[in-house]
């Protein structure tokens, strides 16, 4: 029915109209400013609810490990959690590198702690390796942050 010189007229002319209307339609207002803060209030209210509930959860792990009915590593793996929701959020570079410190110093605690373990038979010496490497995530994601 069409030659294929008309073909691919047609083709072109429809591709340069729909990218030309693509670009039309995003070129026009954004979304309001006023949604955007909105849903980054409730992102952020989200993010905080998040961190009471994981720092009741630590808490209590504490108050379980000191009656003996949860181990040091239930207890470090809340802490982490909580750290994790405080990097949640953190606006800069900065704050990030405060809370990874934080998280740095209780791998260390943790590796050591189950260093000892393992060499005492406690724990399988497997526990120790995946503490190292608990350990190794976090000082890699402080070097990131830091070298920013």
């Amino acid at each position: 029915m069409f030659t294929p010189m008309v073909k691919v007229t047609v083709i072109v002319f429809v591709s340069l109209l729909l990218i030309a209307s693509g670009l039309w339609f995003s070129s026009g207002d954004s979304p309001k400013p006023q949604a955007a803060e909105a849903n980054d209030s409730k992102l952020k209210d989200l993010l905080k609810e998040k961190l009471v509930i994981l720092r009741e959860v630590a808490s209590a792990q504490i108050e379980a490990q000191e009656v003996g009915q949860v181990s040091f590593a239930e207890v470090y793996e809340a802490n982490q959690a909580v750290r994790n929701a405080e990097l949640d959020l953190c606006d800069t570079d900065k704050e990030r590198g405060v809370v990874l410190e934080k998280m740095l110093a209780s791998a260390k605690d943790h590796e050591n702690n189950i260093a000892l373990l393992a060499e005492a038979s406690e724990v399988p010496t497997i526990a120790a390796i995946k503490a190292k490497v608990s350990r190794l995530d976090v000082e890699i994601a402080l070097a990131r942050v830091r070298a920013r």
